[in-house]
């Protein structure tokens, strides 16, 4: 993984690990309306797809430098406020949702108490698609799997 700076250089001694670019998992969706534009030459979203993106979002191994803690991330897509320059995870399955927790809790495990500490992004980020808070479509699914993820770990 390539850093762009280093977090000491700032006086940051901590990082939170927000992964969302990275990767060759790069596909054009199936929209019509998106391939037509496509075809004309307008910009689009950058698409990724969750079942690539996973493997970029928690790295096994700390950066080199400062401490970091995992972030979790349900879904995202950030083109109702970047429109065209926005970037969207499509194919999010509460099961992969909950992989990227068991990860997380995996990188901070052998950590003392007070350091084993993880990121989830976010409660109900809705203005960019990203939230485990209890809604119709989901239920309570995204904070089972959250209790589901941590039973796991403890038991490991």
């Amino acid at each position: 993984m390539k850093y762009h700076a280093n977090p000491e250089q700032f006086g940051l001694d901590t990082l939170v690990e927000q992964r969302i670019l990275g990767t060759s998992a790069f596909i054009l969706s199936e929209h019509p309306l998106l391939k037509l534009q496509a075809l004309l030459g307008r910009k689009l979203p950058t698409i990724y797809s969750d079942k690539n993106q996973i493997n970029n979002l928690i790295k096994k191994d700390n950066p080199p430098f400062v401490e970091s803690y995992p972030c979790s991330i349900p879904n995202w897509n950030n083109t109702p406020r970047s429109g065209t320059n926005g970037i969207v995870i499509k194919g999010v399955t509460i099961p992969l949702f909950k992989e990227q927790l068991k990860r997380s809790l995996n990188r901070v495990r052998s950590r003392q108490s007070e350091q084993k500490t993880i990121f989830i992004k976010a409660w109900n980020e809705w203005a960019e698609g990203n939230h485990i808070e209890p809604n119709l479509q989901s239920g309570h699914k995204y904070l089972e799997a959250v209790k589901e993820a941590i039973e796991e770990e403890a038991h490991e």
